[in-house]
């Protein structure tokens, strides 16, 4: 699960990081913005196979010289390959300024952890693993003209 530190957009229904936070659970990754949260301890990952994700929930925001401007994550699409430790992920943001298509490639640690690669990547993620390797999430940031920079969460069930 992700939530976010603090309100900076009005109208957004996304809980805080603190409200998910309880016995067994975790701060996975985080920025100033988001904070993703899952079960703590041990983890089972698969060690054979691709997976094709399905994009659960997401939020964007682009940052600005003044505040917050809310941002709408499109299309999108991750893989797993357990068997080799790497992801690919696509997707296609929509804010004031345009469309963003943005892609990542990278590692996928022995704890769950996704670290983009950024030879392979026009954005950095940095993500998790839940239990079982049946679902994901991940945190991107772009850096925009006019000293403006997109930031996200995404969530991915298998």
């Amino acid at each position: 699960q992700w939530g976010r530190w603090n309100a900076v957009v009005e109208g957004s229904s996304a809980p805080t990081v603190t409200s998910l936070l309880g016995p067994g659970r975790e701060i996975s990754v985080g920025n100033d913005v988001f904070g993703q949260v899952r079960a703590s301890g041990p983890l089972n990952l698969p060690v054979n196979g691709v997976v094709n994700f399905t994009m659960a929930g997401s939020e964007a925001l682009v940052r600005t010289a003044t505040g917050f401007e809310a941002a709408k994550v499109g299309a999108g699409s991750m893989s797993i390959d357990f068997f080799k430790r790497g992801f690919d992920t696509a997707l296609s943001v929509n804010h004031a300024g345009g469309q963003e298509t943005l892609t990542a490639a990278g590692a996928v640690t022995y704890l769950g952890f996704l670290y983009s690669n950024p030879n392979k990547s026009n954005m950095p993620v940095n993500g998790a693993i839940a239990q079982g390797g049946t679902e994901a999430a991940y945190l991107f940031e772009k850096s925009l003209l006019a000293n403006k920079t997109l930031l996200g969460v995404v969530r991915w069930l298998r």
